[in-house]
């Protein structure tokens, strides 16, 4: 009761708003009925009153769904009335086919079904109206000529002469005498009929009415077969034609159409201002242009103009000038514009369609073709060309897109939904809903060979194997001959363990006409293949080596030497490279190792490879190689700690430090990593990777101070991370004011901040003595000492100072403070 009560209460209030002309106010009161219930009749007949109101196209919708709440075939025939006024003729269509018998009694309903036939271009429902509004008003001339025209256009040659006595019959009628002769004309002229041209022709060209068209028609015939009156009476046309720019389009049009484009260009330059500026003019004059090939012309014409309604045809034209001067950048530029000026108007896109396809320009027409699709995914002219395009190019994911968007627009083609399931599983995207896709298609017609290939397709994906093949194997012999389904099942058998019948079935497959996606499924099998028979071998080889060499766990291995997880299980590969290595033969080592994949364990592959490369005197490839097994190594710690226990058990010292370096970098609470760098990087006077271990070390432990400080020196000592190691050697200190070691640093910090006095002050706290190795306390006084220009002191403490053990960057601060104190002396 309330419901009912609210629904008419907001009907009322829209009523009112409407009877005030607040048009606004009253739709959103409509639509506020429409929210609670839209099945309101009412409702919908109000909204169709206030829009016819407005003047909207909404009018349209609002029609739409009064005739579905409320299918009378008055509601039903208002519909297509509004749909032909707003050009909306699929929809008009889809309503026409759901009138019943009542149809066939209406002449306007039938006048209507007529035109909109036409305008999809189905002359066959066209004549099918006609002829049953003829029937019902045989003296309708209007149906009748448009029925006549239908039937002469089909072109049946038997059935002219009857059809073109009806239209001349016609004729007689004023109403459609120029209408009819036109006709009748154009016939003559595909006829190539000479005389009945002419004679037409003049007929025409007496007639009272004013159609620009029907003098072009007159001006070909005479073109064509009386060439002396044809410049007179072009004359006589330009002048008629020069103030109406629209008879100046279509004069220019069939000029330009018929090799006359210099002609086109002088007579539009004697054309007064006014008709000159008009666009449309200025369009034909710009083709005239272009099919003169005055190019320069052309682009400056075109830069200097700006069209509104011909916007895009203008991008589109420079885009030819462009194009034809090899500039690719403009080119590209000036055809994204056109495009985007073509925004979602059929009219425009379809007219920059032909255009484009009369200029032979693929890519740009299937740019075009896929705006189109995308606002009429039903279109399934379309539709065919663009997957038949995406096909040939190999485009898989274009192919996928298609059947996405026609899924999108009509749910219930399952022709599309399978086919957009098989393109996602092949790209392995969307996969969950391919599967549900592939199999709903399959339940609804199992004997579908295309559906069944697509939800074996998904069975394999799944690793259901085995019933992927029962699929496969239950079509029939001559669904099996399509080469994708060869494949499929190839590829299926392979997966089963039965290698040699499936590769033997791929065999003579050619692969030239499969997608991308198809192509990589058969090599990965084949891949698979490969390696089974390479297994087998393996295993064969294997065998023999192992009865010929004893098992001694004494012997040379490489297994043993890595970690659990990664030396259980290995395979017949591994074990055969374990016992090549251990009988040191590099040659077949490096053969057996050289191809293949050890998955997960592959980087060890790779290291076992550049072993047998630089044993064999090889070490440029066996340092690319190591370098690839460190790549392949990804970020697991334990594969870089295999690869460490490797390089250090071959001796490889510089491959060991590396990777020990690599893993403290991802592990800086590792000690025996640390440890170990230090100490190589101490032994080789490696000053700036001791910096930078302990800044590692400091950044996962900010409370180690004495990391603080030996980062702190080193930093200094490189000039690396200055401002950083003034403030941790001043906290190294402060944590432990006693520490001799940390002293020096603060001290050292301090000096180089130009900070003598404070400085001075801490080292002459610590006890002097003889002392070898970094951070020497003589050297730290000399320095302050020659800052302080005290030069003897500074020599003697000098004199002190180990070199020989000393850092290279603290030998070479020593030299410093010698050459300046030289310097001074003299």
């Amino acid at each position: 009761m309330f419901k009912s009560w609210r629904e008419r209460r907001a009907n009322n209030v829209a009523r009112e708003y409407f009877q005030k002309g607040d048009y606004p106010n009253a739709i959103l009161a409509v639509r506020k009925t429409l929210q609670y219930n839209q099945m309101n009749v009412e409702a919908w007949r109000l909204a169709v009153e206030i829009s016819e109101k407005q003047g909207t196209s909404d009018v349209i919708f609002y029609q739409q769904h009064l005739a579905n709440v409320q299918p009378t075939f008055e509601n039903r025939l208002k519909f297509i009335q509004l749909a032909v006024k707003y050009r909306a003729f699929r929809e008009a269509e889809a309503v026409i086919d759901k009138v019943g018998a009542e149809g066939g009694k209406s002449p306007e309903f039938l006048e209507l079904a007529a035109q909109v036939a036409r305008r999809t271009g189905n002359a066959t429902k066209a004549k099918y109206y006609l002829m049953s509004l003829v029937s019902l008003q045989p003296s309708n001339n209007n149906a009748r000529f448009e029925l006549a025209q239908l039937r002469l256009l089909e072109g049946v040659a038997e059935n002219k002469p009857s059809i073109r006595a009806e239209i001349r019959n016609l004729a007689t009628d004023p109403a459609l005498r120029s209408r009819a002769l036109a006709l009748l004309l154009s016939d003559s002229l595909q006829a190539q009929n000479s005389s009945e041209s002419l004679d037409l022709a003049d007929q025409l060209a007496g007639s009272a009415d004013d159609v620009a068209t029907n003098d072009v028609l007159v001006a070909e015939a005479y073109r064509r077969f009386a060439p002396s009156r044809f410049k007179v009476y072009l004359a006589q046309l330009e002048q008629r034609f020069a103030t109406d720019p629209q008879k100046v389009i279509i004069l220019t049009n069939y000029l330009i159409g018929n090799d006359m484009a210099a002609d086109t260009r002088k007579w539009i330059d004697t054309l007064d201002k006014k008709t000159k500026e008009s666009e449309g003019v200025q369009v034909t004059y710009a083709y005239s242009l272009l099919i003169q090939k005055d190019w320069q012309a052309l682009e400056d014409y075109l830069r200097a103009a700006k069209w509104t309604e011909n916007e895009y045809a203008r991008y589109a034209l420079l885009a030819y000038c462009y194009r034809v001067a090899g500039r690719d950048r403009e080119f590209n530029e000036a055809w994204k514009l056109a495009v985007i000026e073509v925004g979602n108007n059929l009219r425009r896109l379809q007219t920059l369609l032909a255009q484009v396809t009369s200029w032979n320009w693929q890519e740009q027409r299937f740019d075009l073709l896929w705006k189109r699709f995308m606002l009429e995914p039903n279109n399934h002219s379309i539709r065919n060309q663009l997957i038949v395009w995406e096909r040939s190019r190999g485009n898989t994911a274009g192919l996928n897109r298609i059947f996405a968007r026609i899924v999108e627009a009509d749910p219930n083609d399952t022709d599309s939904k399978n086919n957009y399931a098989y393109t996602s599983m092949l790209l392995g995207i969307n996969t969950d809903r391919a599967y549900r896709s592939a199999h709903e298609a399959y339940q609804s017609n199992p004997k579908n060979a295309f559906y069944a290939t697509t939800e074996a397709l998904s069975l394999y994906r799944q690793g259901k194997y085995q019933e992927a093949l029962d699929i496969m194997q239950g079509m029939g012999v001559a669904a099996l001959t399509v080469p994708e389904r060869i494949m499929l099942q190839s590829i299926i058998l392979i997966a089963t363990g039965r290698f040699d019948e499936g590769a033997s079935m791929a065999m003579p497959l050619k692969v030239d006409g499969f997608l991308p996606e198809e192509r990589r499924l058969l090599t990965d099998a084949m891949a698979s293949v490969e390696k089974a028979r390479r297994e087998q071998g393996s295993a064969a080889r294997l065998a023999a080596l192992t009865s010929a060499n004893s098992a001694s766990p004494d012997r040379k291995s490489w297994l043993r030497i890595l970690p659990p997880a990664l030396a259980e299980k290995p395979t017949v590969e591994m074990e055969l490279a374990e016992s090549l290595y251990a009988s040191d033969d590099y040659k077949n080592l490096q053969a057996s190792v050289q191809t293949g994949n050890w998955a997960n364990r592959d980087f060890l592959r790779q290291a076992i490879l550049a072993y047998a490369q630089r044993q064999q005197g090889r070490p440029s490839e066996a340092d690319n190689t190591w370098r690839i097994a460190v790549a392949s190594a990804g970020t697991r710690a334990a594969n870089f700690s295999a690869l460490a226990e490797l390089a250090h058990r071959w001796g490889w010292n510089q491959e060991y430090i590396e990777l020990l370096s690599r893993i403290y970098q991802r592990d800086p609470g590792d000690t025996k990593a640390f440890a170990e760098l230090i100490e190589h990087y101490t032994k080789n006077n490696q000053t700036a990777d001791l910096a930078r271990v302990y800044q590692l070390r400091v950044d996962a432990g900010p409370n180690d101070d004495d990391a603080k400080a030996r980062f702190a020196y080193f930093s200094l000592l490189t000039n690396t991370n200055v401002s950083r190691a003034y403030v941790l050697a001043k906290e190294a200190y402060d944590a432990a004011p006693s520490d001799a070691f940390r002293t020096k640093v603060y001290a050292f910090s301090l000096y180089k901040q130009s900070r003598t006095g404070d400085a001075v002050q801490l080292v002459d706290k610590l006890s002097g003595g003889k002392e070898r190795g970094p951070l020497q306390l003589s050297l730290v006084k000399a320095a302050l000492a020659a800052q302080q220009n005290q030069l003897k002191e500074a020599q003697t403490l000098l004199g002190e100072f180990d070199t020989s053990s000393a850092l290279p960057e603290e030998a070479a601060l020593a030299d410093s403070i010698a050459k300046t104190i030289r310097t001074k002396d003299s």
